[in-house]
């Protein structure tokens, strides 16, 4: 067995087994197999967050109770079954009762669920000094505001 200290004596003890021969070589690819393997690693890295994108659609649907008409949701007619689900009105729902809801559906290009997502984030207006930084937190402007903090 190989010490596990991380110290100067574990140091001289992985030396000396190293040039005794008693320390395991690891195996290190060549060129043309690290090339074949990058490509594989990388599909199957997409491949994880696939499933694990389609894991969490399921989950939310089921959370909301909408019950899917067909065994495989993620064909042609399941892209359309959940394209019609009504997220946005279970999120306008909870919205539109809160005092912001008013004057935010006034604004120009926010819609239910960035006007949703403003509220849930912001909570209180006044925790802002100026309306700018309240601006800037909420990502209503449509370019950066180039303004001095103060």
């Amino acid at each position: 067995m190989i010490a596990q200290r991380t110290d100067k004596y574990g140091a001289r003890t992985l030396a000396q087994s190293t040039r005794a021969g008693l320390t395991p070589s690891c195996y290190v690819p060549d060129k043309a197999r690290r090339r074949l393997r990058e490509p594989l690693y990388h599909r199957q890295g997409l491949l994880d967050i696939r499933t694990k994108l389609k894991n969490r659609i399921h989950v939310t649907l089921a959370k909301y109770s909408f019950c899917a008409p067909y065994r495989y949701i993620f064909g042609a007619h399941g892209f359309r079954w959940i394209e019609s689900c009504e997220v946005p009105g279970l999120i306008k729902d909870r919205v539109e009762k809160h005092p912001y809801y008013k004057l935010l559906t006034t604004m120009h290009g926010i819609g239910v669920v960035h006007l949703a997502t403003i509220i849930a984030r912001v909570a209180d207006i006044n925790h802002f000094p100026t309306l700018e930084r309240f601006i800037r937190y909420a990502g209503l402007a449509a370019t950066p505001l180039y303004l001095p903090t103060r």
